[in-house]
């Protein structure tokens, strides 16, 4: 049984993030929060945006949101949790900021300025005359 968010809040779960995977597209991760846990160790999130139904996943599944400084973070490894959805936010992050390197310990990541496609579909814009 799902709690409400109010009810959820109130018991002290509305303060936990985590990472949900889309069904529908391949790599792209939306914001939730756990609004309730089960028994058997398993989690039921509800989207941040309101779309869809709860989802319950366990707790092996379970993928927490870090929490991030609005520019990311330069060297990954300082991370609190280390994980696809995590890694693709943060270099989200510091794209936006201009940030086109980061580190994950002695390895560098460099994101395409000109190919940004990171957790996001495919989309061609052709200006008008081509």
């Amino acid at each position: 049984m799902a709690l409400s968010a109010e009810a959820a809040q109130a018991a002290g779960l509305g303060e936990t993030r985590a990472w949900l995977a889309d069904t529908g597209l391949d790599g792209t991760w939306h914001e939730a929060t756990v609004v309730d846990r089960g028994e058997g160790g398993t989690a039921t999130l509800r989207r941040d945006d309101g779309v869809g139904d709860p989802v319950v996943v366990s707790a092996e599944e379970l993928k927490l949101v870090n929490t991030l400084p609005s520019a990311g973070v330069e060297d990954m490894t300082k991370l609190d949790y280390l994980h696809e959805p995590a890694l693709l936010n943060n270099l989200r992050r510091r794209f936006g900021q201009d940030q086109l390197y980061t580190y994950t310990g002695r390895i560098c990541i460099a994101v395409n300025p000109f190919n940004w496609q990171v957790s996001r579909p495919k989309v061609r814009v052709r200006p008008a005359g081509w």
